[in-house]
């Protein structure tokens, strides 16, 4: 499946531009199927070191693997590496109907201010939502034999 479901979180900082946004790589799925979400963090100046937190319905998807530790519906992302971009892969199993709802919380970054001094920033996102279906079931309801291994039919089918 190749939907792509993109919502793009801003946030609101005094020196510095930062966005965040998550990408599913479906956002309905049924029972059993892999979901990998994408985060991304973004700012207009190189970050020294970011982290964020990330949110699920653990009763509804099973973090798997990915770029952030963590479980039970909390997983948390940190680098202390520089950059300006950092992307969060994390692989998910759908395992109950339901919906999901993935949120990039509080996030913060450091970044270098114009006087060389290190400033931390925070922003919180919006909420992105992943619906998981039953597996679709068969519409042949036509029955073509029956067989016992012990016993007999009555009446004969």
């Amino acid at each position: 499946m190749a939907v792509i479901f993109s919502v793009v979180l801003f946030g609101t900082v005094n020196a510095s531009a930062a966005s965040s946004s998550l990408k599913f790589s479906a956002n309905s799925v049924e029972v059993g199927s892999k979901v990998t979400v994408t985060a991304v963090l973004q700012n207009s100046s190189e970050m020294v070191d970011a982290q964020c937190r990330i949110t699920y319905n653990e009763s509804v998807l099973k973090y798997e693997s990915g770029s952030a530790d963590g479980g039970a519906g909390v997983l948390t992302f940190v680098s202390k590496e520089s950059a300006s971009k950092y992307t969060i892969t994390l692989t998910f199993t759908a395992f109950a109907v339901g919906q999901s709802q993935i949120q990039a919380k509080d996030c913060k970054y450091t970044y270098l201010g114009s006087e060389g001094l290190a400033k931390e920033e925070s922003f919180s996102g919006q909420t992105a939502t992943v619906t998981v279906k039953d597996k679709a079931l068969s519409n042949n309801a036509n029955l073509k034999s029956l067989s016992l291994n012990v016993g007999s039919l009555s009446p004969k089918f």
